[in-house]
C-alpha cells in the first residue's frame, strides 16, 4: 500500500469527525481528547467505516474505544 501523507490523514480524520458528529471541528487538534468530540458508540462505527473508505485503513470499533486523542487515530493509520 502507498504511504499516506500525514497532513492528508489529519484533514481526512477531521472531515470524518465533522461529518459523523455534525459539529464544527475547526477548534479541534490532534491533541483533543476523543471524549471532548462527543462521539457516541454507534458513531465510532461510522468513523471507522468512513476512514477505511477514504484512506483504506482505519482502527476498528474496539480499537477506537481505547484511544484517548484524535492524534491516536492518526498515529494508528500512519503506522499501517
Amino acid at each position: 500500500m502507498e504511504e499516506l501523507n500525514p497532513k492528508v490523514v489529519e484533514e481526512t480524520i477531521m472531515s470524518v469527525l465533522g461529518t459523523v458528529t455534525r459539529a464544527d471541528t475547526s477548534g479541534l487538534t490532534m491533541e483533543t481528547p476523543l471524549t471532548e468530540v462527543g462521539l457516541k458508540s454507534i458513531q465510532l462505527i461510522s468513523v471507522s467505516a468512513l476512514l477505511d473508505e477514504k484512506l483504506g485503513v482505519a482502527p476498528n470499533f474496539r480499537t477506537l474505544i481505547g484511544m484517548e486523542t484524535i492524534g491516536d487515530i492518526r498515529d494508528y493509520i500512519l503506522k499501517y
